[in-house]
């Protein structure tokens, strides 16, 4: 369920869980969410993502190591908030992407600080390309799809949550 939470007082609903559970149920393709963190492109399957933050207020502390730069409070918890990509020319536009490493059970949520949400892009396995050198980017990437000029490249929620300390 992709629901915005409540972190300022003027937040909206940007994908309802119904329009959810349509994208899962209308094709055999994935979908995939695209963001942009640091001018690059990125998708993540929507399966993995349990809500956006809009407005982050985030609590920041001296003893957390990087990648993780603070916590956020979210559903009575608080979770890890990670960021990759450092400064931001305009950090009160920011938002979090709130995932979990399992759909069904919400086990291991934390956060992904992201510069802005571009759209719902559906692929197939066919429609991936191999990423030759994965770690020239931001976040590892092991496969881009193509889309229009630009290439989105695929994040894999396991490979983000491996680099917090549980």
């Amino acid at each position: 369920m992709i629901d915005k939470v409540k972190a300022s007082k003027n937040t909206d609903k940007i994908v309802t869980s119904e329009q959810l559970f349509k994208l899962k149920k209308a094709s055999s393709q994935t979908a995939y969410l695209t963001f942009t963190l640091s001018n690059i492109q990125y998708g993540m399957n929507v399966h993995n993502i349990d809500g956006i933050i809009e407005h982050p207020a985030l609590i920041y502390s001296s003893h957390m190591s990087p990648p993780v730069v603070g916590l956020q409070h979210y559903n009575k918890n608080y979770l890890p908030i990670m960021d990759f990509a450092g400064y931001r020319s305009n950090p009160a536009q920011s938002k979090i992407l709130v995932l979990s490493t399992s759909f069904f059970r919400n086990d291991k949520i934390f956060g992904l600080l992201i510069d802005q949400i571009n759209e719902i892009h559906h692929a197939t396995q066919k429609d991936f390309v191999k990423n030759n050198y994965p770690f020239n980017n931001l976040l590892p990437s092991y496969f881009y799809i193509n889309n229009r000029l630009n290439r989105i490249h695929l994040l894999d929620v396991a490979d983000l949550a491996n680099q917090l300390d549980w």
